[in-house]
């Protein structure tokens, strides 16, 4: 019974005490803004990448609605950066991509990092969709051969490592599948 008075009672002059209530409800909701405000990207944020010695496919695949793409001679990288006011520098030796971020601006650097990331993941997906496709259509065909050989006589070679006893020509077998 002492419990139940004690909870009206906290109740009571929660509810009667008008800072509590601020508190409770006001000041979340102001705080979330805060946070809304501090961690909202900036959308309209374009990145101005230095470009040398990159394959094509490559370029082709950033993202130019944020990245502003500049190719750019031979010069010394760091100078590039500092010269052009460039968030980054992207050259490509082999098979191998670097990029060099000047990292005055985080969001900016951040930008490259992603739109590169997105680019490397776009060039994995066509290359994957291309090998799905060239390896159907081999299946269709090695069905279709398959369906063909079926329907009579099909002659089969035979590597000349296996041991074939039993039969007279080693280097064909003819089987009758009917």
């Amino acid at each position: 019974m002492r419990v139940n008075a004690l909870i009206s009672r906290i109740f009571k002059e929660m509810i009667r005490d008008k800072r509590t209530l601020a508190l409770m409800f006001i000041a979340p909701l102001f705080i979330m803004t805060l946070i809304f405000f501090l961690f909202q990207s900036n959308t309209n944020t374009k990145a101005d990448l230095g470009v040398r010695g990159v394959d094509t496919s490559v370029v082709r695949a950033l993202d130019t609605d944020r990245i502003r793409l500049h190719h750019v001679g031979n010069e010394d990288p760091t100078m590039l950066i500092k010269d052009h006011d460039y968030a980054g520098i992207l050259t490509q030796k082999g098979n191998k991509l670097t990029l060099l971020l000047a990292n005055a601006d985080q969001g900016k650097s951040a930008l490259l990092k992603q739109g590169l990331q997105a680019a490397t993941i776009k060039l994995k997906m066509q290359a994957a969709a291309t090998t799905i496709k060239n390896q159907a259509t081999a299946l269709q065909k090695l069905a279709s051969a398959l369906q063909h050989s079926t329907r009579g006589t099909a002659q089969v070679r035979v590597p000349t490592g296996i041991n074939c006893h039993s039969l007279q020509n080693r280097n064909l077998l003819s089987l009758r599948i009917g």
